[in-house]
């Protein structure tokens, strides 16, 4: 079975350069790599689910730099969205993504524009401060498969849907 999961705070502030993860079920927990300063190379196989990005690291840096697409995406990961529509569809979002990673939406969102969010059918895992501190958001629709919601808050949150296949809502 190999590898199946990588810790929180795992390899944070550590001095590594590359990471090549494997295709199999691996979930990576929140900031297992964060600050880690000399990280500039990171590759992910299929079937790794990250629950968030690699702050602090220049990989994540380069990467957030090099695009100028409203998504930035790796894997199946959503990373970044830094568009300023007022809604978004499942066919706003790119094919395949299987989890929105913390932080993901933080640009978005302090825009203050952002009223509703229908996630793809392909969503698997939304982490926690996704949809924290939305003030403007009013509507989240859950995907259909989606087994893991860490967090869901906004002043002005009046509908969500909740899946069948959800499992766990927070930390637990």
């Amino acid at each position: 079975a190999g590898l199946q999961r990588i810790g929180k705070t795992a390899f944070s502030d550590s001095g590594l350069r590359t990471l090549h993860f494997p295709d199999g079920n691996l979930v990576i927990e929140e900031w297992a790599f964060i600050q880690c300063s000399a990280l500039t190379e990171v590759t992910f196989g299929q079937g790794v689910l990250c629950k968030s990005w690699f702050q602090g690291t220049p990989w994540y840096r380069h990467l957030s730099e090099e695009t100028t697409d409203d998504f930035v995406v790796v894997g199946s990961m959503l990373l970044k969205y830094r568009g300023d529509a007022e809604e978004l569809r499942p066919e706003d979002f790119p094919a395949g993504i299987r989890s929105v990673v913390t932080g993901a939406l933080t640009q978005a969102l302090k825009k203050q524009r952002l009223k509703k969010i229908t996630f793809p059918d392909s969503v698997e895992y939304i982490a926690s401060g996704v949809l924290t501190g939305a003030e403007t958001l009013e509507e989240v629709h859950l995907p259909a498969g989606l087994t893991v919601l860490e967090g869901c808050r906004g002043k002005k949150l009046r509908v969500v849907e909740l899946p069948r296949a959800l499992r766990a809502i927070g930390r637990g």
